[in-house]
């Protein structure tokens, strides 16, 4: 099933992809392919700019993509996550995808108009050279996932939002696994979509 299109292979502000030109390809995209959506891309490089008003515009795009990797940057909380030093290493995962979707709510997503959605990509990702700390557990991906889709649920104009996508590697290139290298993660991945489906977790009201 194809849901849409996307030009950006990365978070627009990292790659530098400016709102001009993410226009003219969504000007391109809906000639080409007029009954698919056009997808935009950010994460926290954009958060992190001061001229963020020139790579994010949502009149560039149908639907929003955004990428959430705290275990490989982490740099929005200011919160570098480790689970293998943590006292609490599932508290500390919650507490960043709702501290994450908070900020990216306030500085992005209010931003949105009526009916764009929101599709969160989560990290079901790691490098072989990464840290046993920094490589997600089967938890990770689960808490990601839950509360992620439940604080996005949260934000004014995402209520109905049951959606939510893993970053799939597929082994082509050395260096990292992904969820078809994981089946520990993909369990996880299917277990999380089943609880999304029957919105059995409700937002974590313990977060600050």
């Amino acid at each position: 099933m194809i849901l849409g299109v996307f030009f950006l292979h990365d978070d627009a502000c990292l790659i530098e992809t400016s709102v001009e030109r993410q226009l003219h390809l969504y000007a391109v995209a809906h000639d080409t392919v007029p009954d698919w959506y056009v997808f935009g891309m950010i994460g926290e490089f954009c958060d992190a700019r001061s001229d963020v008003a020139q790579y994010f515009d949502p009149k560039a795009f149908d639907h929003l993509i955004i990428l959430m990797y705290p275990l490989s940057l982490s740099e929005v909380t200011g919160t570098h996550l480790d689970s293998t030093t943590s006292a609490d290493p599932d508290g500390d995962m919650r507490r960043y995808v709702h501290d994450y979707i908070q900020r990216m709510g306030e500085k992005f997503i209010s931003h949105l108009r009526p009916g764009q959605v929101v599709l969160l990509v989560i990290q079901s990702f790691a490098y072989y050279s990464d840290a046993a700390g920094r490589v997600p557990r089967p938890s990770d991906v689960d808490i990601q996932a839950t509360v992620g889709n439940a604080s996005l649920r949260a934000i004014a104009g995402q209520a109905g939002n049951q959606s939510i996508a893993y970053y799939l590697w597929d082994g082509s290139r050395g260096g990292m696994s992904g969820l078809w290298q994981r089946p520990d993660w993909m369990a996880a991945a299917v277990r999380s979509n089943d609880q999304i489906e029957r919105g059995l977790r409700p937002i974590d009201r313990q977060a600050p």
